[in-house]
């Protein structure tokens, strides 16, 4: 796996090292600015654009987030980058992505059951990466029947 990506909150954007940075434009949607390019995150499949964010350190990347939130901005979907890497049919990404299903509240755990399902069923997944999201979606399930879902 790459690198841990260093992320920084700068002029109401969530910059990721050298590569780019993520912002709310004036549309108000999420955008990915790499370079002199802006792509606006209108869709959950628009969202494979912020994968990179996949490769930050989880800690570091939520206190960001947070802070952006805290500046007045809308909460960034995190789990649609996590659906995102779920959909793309790239191991690398999966895997991250299962990385990071604990950080997330139990709702938006939920959002992404059927993705994880995918993922059980991949055949581009590694058979570790399979088991992982097996894992995953198991522990969902059980919070869910517990709470009487």
């Amino acid at each position: 796996m790459s690198k841990s990506q260093h992320v920084v909150f700068s002029g109401g954007a969530v910059e990721i090292g050298s590569v780019g940075k993520v912002m709310l434009s004036k549309s108000g949607y999420w955008t990915v600015v790499v370079g002199d390019v802006a792509y606006e995150l209108i869709n959950d499949r628009d969202y494979f654009r912020a994968l990179i964010l996949l490769e930050a350190d989880r800690p570091e990347l939520a206190s960001v987030l947070a802070e952006l939130e805290g500046s007045g901005h809308a909460a960034f979907p995190i789990e649609k980058v996590i659906a995102s890497a779920f959909l793309g049919g790239a191991d690398y990404w999966a895997a991250l992505a299962l990385d990071w299903i604990d950080e997330l509240a139990f709702e938006k755990k939920l959002l992404l059951v059927d993705h994880l399902k995918q993922v059980v069923d991949a055949k581009w997944a590694h058979q570790h990466t399979r088991q992982l999201a097996t894992k995953a979606l198991r522990a969902i399930q059980a919070v869910g029947q517990n709470n009487g879902g």
